[in-house]
């Protein structure tokens, strides 16, 4: 049997006819490895074909179609690749730069082809389709001068098209590139098909020509993506695309209309100084990494809803002319997140990144829109900004609670926001949520606002006490329903015991009618405000204290200004929520 099956993510095991294991670098083609592993033999009726075929220029040999081609790289798979023995098993991998002969194999398709004075030449076979590349394939400086197709096709090597020009449609749909894939500077003059294309390595599109419809929907970047300063002047489809190296659109114009809608990336994305002429629609979009978008122009309506900034993004200076829609959209990743549409469909690595992509205390996850001009207000109904963790450091997580306290907020002075700069960037998003009349939101951000001033412009102990004691009890005013639980569930149980306490009555001895009447009374104390109550209060106090009771007064007025605190708390958020006054 030539292979085994691969079980638990493992990878396929191949054997040779005698039964010795081989094994092969990830870009060798299942082509080759039927060679090696003796699942394909050759006629001598092919071998003598391949020998003719290799005697033709590359163009010739294309000419004669795929499986001719095909066969031509089986019958010399010994010229493309290197057999190693090691141990018990083979290791059979491509040549590369350290292996003699590497570059006299290149198939350069100049070969044999009328160059003008600039080395330019011409390519008139269209039809590339299925066909493998085993070594480096250089177009470099070709016209094509009708539509070709390379669907299908596999790069195994290096894919040179530098300032090659597609004079008619170019499509690449479903093709694998195992390697570098070079398109600097080349020109696609009508439409430039990518779908669900593989490239495993870099890609590079540095300065390339899109005078047409673009598409690389559903296609697969395993590694650095270069879009620097490409000209992009129709439709541009980059929907499910997944990035998983950095990417570069710096300096990229788009003319026509841009979709990123539930692309991922995985890496770094960099848009500065990009410049879209028509509307971006990039609803849905996972960037699990940092985002730059600085200086960036946006000349008509951006759609950014639903997408996910998981580990910050900067939108500093940049300018957007007409609508921009960041609604829903998430910047951070909360604890209690959901996992996204598709995530089932995703691998193994991106899964991973995802699950343990949380909000730690060195994040720095907050948007910046600092200098960012908006000419028409944002929308931000329902953008989340997740919280931020204080970072503290090694000293002080070393401290036990009682070390602390003793300490009189010596360590605790020390622990602050990771990003110094959070409070002023979330600053600045609510002023443009004030700006969309967006009320709610803006009261969001000064949470989080005030969370992520500790230890760096609010310093002092009790300031910074103060707002997390107001984030507990109130969800810093937009909780209606914790400050009641707090008041109901904790205050008053605990003046229960403080009442009974002070009435030399314990509470466990107490029947239930007679807790009912202490609940009532730590109950009336909490709504004092309230005039019809009192009668009653005094009544209970009899009942319960017939001999004269010793209550300080001042534990009534204590009573009485924590509920008085706490329901204001829960009017507070009533008012954030409904903006009233």
């Amino acid at each position: 049997m030539p292979k085994d099956q691969p079980e638990n993510g493992e990878k396929e095991k191949y054997y040779t006819p005698d039964g010795t294991e081989i094994r092969f670098e990830d870009r060798v083609p299942d082509l080759l490895r039927d060679i090696f592993t003796g699942e394909t033999v050759l006629t001598i009726t092919e071998r003598i074909r391949a020998k003719a075929a290799d005697n033709l220029t590359p163009v010739e040999r294309a000419k004669c179609g795929a499986a001719a081609w095909n066969m031509w790289v089986q019958v010399y798979a010994d010229r493309w690749c290197v057999r190693e023995e090691k141990g018990t098993h083979a290791y059979v991998r491509l040549k590369s730069v350290n292996d003699e002969a590497y570059e006299e194999h290149f198939i350069d398709f100049s070969d044999g082809q009328e160059k003008d004075e600039n080395g330019k030449y011409k390519i008139t076979f269209i039809d590339f389709t299925h066909f493998h590349f085993p070594t480096q394939a250089t177009f470099a400086g070709a016209t094509f001068s009708g539509g070709v197709t390379f669907e299908w096709a596999t790069f195994s090597d290096r894919a040179d098209f530098e300032w090659t020009t597609f004079s008619g449609g170019a499509d690449f749909r479903g093709t694998t590139f195992s390697d570098r894939a070079d398109f600097e500077r080349a020109t696609f003059s009508v439409g430039a098909y990518f779908m669900r294309a593989t490239f495993s390595d870099n890609a590079d599109f540095t300065g390339a020509t899109f005078s047409s419809t673009v598409d690389f929907e559903s296609a697969t970047f395993s590694s650095t993506v270069d879009f620097e300063s490409a000209t992009f002047s129709g439709e541009v489809d980059f929907i499910k695309a997944t990035f998983t190296g950095d990417v570069y659109f710096e300096r990229a114009t788009f003319s026509g209309e841009a979709y990123l809608e539930r692309a991922i990336f995985s890496c770094g994305a960099d848009f500065e100084r990009a410049e879209f002429y028509d509307k971006l629609s990039s609803q849905g979009v996972i960037f699990l990494a940092k985002t730059r978008w600085n200086n960036t122009v946006f000349y008509t309506s951006v759609n950014f809803s639903e997408s996910q900034f998981l580990a910050g993004c900067d939108f500093e200076n940049a300018k957007f002319k007409a609508f921009a829609n960041f609604d829903y959209v998430c910047f951070g990743k909360p604890k209690t997140a959901k996992p996204p549409e598709r995530y089932e469909k995703w691998d193994k690595t991106l899964q991973d990144k995802y699950d343990k992509l949380h909000v730690t205390s060195k994040s720095e996850t907050v948007p910046n829109f600092r200098g960012a001009v908006f000419e028409q207000a944002p929308n931000l109904g329902y953008t989340e900004i997740a919280d931020i963790p204080i970072y503290k450091n090694k000293e002080e997580n070393q401290l036990n609670l009682w070390q602390r306290l003793r300490t009189k907020g010596e360590y605790l002075l020390t622990s602050r926001t990771y990003d110094s700069q959070a409070a002023a960037k979330l600053r600045r998003i609510q002023e443009l949520a004030n700006q969309g009349h967006h009320h709610l939101a803006e009261k969001k951000f000064f949470r989080v606002e005030l969370l992520a001033r500790r230890g760096n412009e609010a310093k002092g102990f009790w300031e910074r006490a103060m707002i997390r004691s107001f984030d507990i009890i109130s969800k810093c005013g937009l909780s209606f329903a914790r400050p009641l639980m707090w008041l109901f569930f904790f205050w008053l149980p605990a003046f229960m015991f403080i009442y009974a306490n002070a009435a030399d009555i314990s509470i466990l001895d107490l029947n239930e009618e007679e807790i009912w009447n202490v609940a009532q009374y730590s109950f009336a104390n909490s709504l004092s405000f309230l005039g019809g109550l009192l009668s009653e209060q005094a009544s209970m106090v009899q009942y319960l204290f017939p001999i004269k009771a010793n209550i300080p007064h001042w534990w009534k007025l204590l009573h009485n200004s924590i509920a008085t605190l706490h329901i204001f708390f829960a009017f507070l958020a009533v008012r954030n929520y409904f903006k009233l006054g």
